[in-house]
């Protein structure tokens, strides 16, 4: 069933974000989008008879919240990795679409496998990542529905299937920097314990 990993992964986001985490402005924000994108995403619309989900508004308007204040080389360095990962994107459904027997496995796990790989590959701030995905990828829609539109093939922008891809990518993204700052903790508590026993020592 399309869109069932999006409301399990949103529903158990919302649920961490506006109970379990401290109080912040960013979690009410985080908590307030994925509220928003669980309520609208039943919902399409058509604009210039190009067809888009409602959430796609939605992440638009989560990418803008994260964007407005951050500096030009990090916007300049948002821009150079999304248009990459937008490029990486539509090859991955131009390759679907012209020869799907090379998908060995369940296309939306492999999408969102190369999506967070691709990520972590060009964005090594934790803070840009899950916004570096979501603007390459919503990027990656558009310009694949304006190639499908030139063939005479409907196309819905950020369909319920996107948002399983993304909502599998976040999991990743956010997996992978968990492990990092675990890593860190691990590494610096190990350098410290040596640092004691080297001062006793002395």
């Amino acid at each position: 069933m399309e869109g069932l990993l999006f409301y399990w992964f949103a529903w158990a986001s919302w649920i961490i974000f506006t109970f379990l985490l401290p109080k912040h402005p960013q979690r009410t924000t985080l908590s307030i989008w994925i509220l928003s994108m669980i309520i609208i995403s039943p919902y399409n619309m058509e604009a210039g008879g190009i067809h888009f989900h409602a959430s796609a508004f939605v992440i638009m308007f989560f990418i803008y919240l994260h964007t407005k204040d951050i500096s030009k080389k990090t916007f300049t360095y948002l821009f150079i990795t999304s248009l990459i990962l937008m490029l990486g994107y539509v090859s991955f459904l131009i390759f679907e679409l012209f020869d799907p027997v090379w998908l060995l496995f369940d296309r939306t796990w492999m999408a969102a496998v190369m999506i967070a790989y691709l990520t972590l590959l060009l964005q090594t701030d934790k803070k840009m990542r899950i916004v570096t995905m979501l603007v390459g990828t919503l990027q990656g829609e558009i310009l694949y529905s304006l190639i499908l539109k030139k063939l005479g093939m409907p196309y819905l922008i950020a369909s319920m299937e996107f948002l399983d891809v993304i909502a599998i990518s976040s999991f990743v993204l956010l997996a992978w920097s968990g492990l990092e700052l675990l890593s860190a903790y691990i590494e610096n508590n190990l350098n410290y314990t040596e640092g004691e026993k080297h001062n006793h020592h002395e």
